[in-house]
């Protein structure tokens, strides 16, 4: 059954990562906390677009966020991260 559920993680990690929005908001949260604005000015995304994918992000537990103030600041959640390519790694 473990098996299974790693599977199941492989391939949720797949959608994550199979969009190119998504794996920009990630290497910018690299090494960092950026809030929403800069990240939807950064990458040039559309401010809904920004909001969708981090949704999804958060919702897969691969950002976490914090709020300081008026603004919201994301991260990553390397642990969770570092879970899941163990797990892809594993599959080889």
């Amino acid at each position: 059954m473990e098996k299974n559920n790693d599977l199941k993680d492989i391939f949720l990690l797949g959608q994550i990562i199979g969009d190119k929005n998504r794996l920009k908001i990630i290497s910018l949260l690299k090494g960092q906390e950026v809030n929403a604005t800069q990240i939807h000015k950064t990458l040039r995304l559309p401010q809904n677009s920004t909001s969708h994918h981090l949704q999804i992000l958060l919702k897969n537990e691969v950002i976490k966020v914090k709020r300081l103030g008026r603004f919201y600041y994301y991260s990553l959640n390397t642990p969770e991260i570092k879970r899941l390519a163990s797990k892809l790694k594993n599959l080889f």
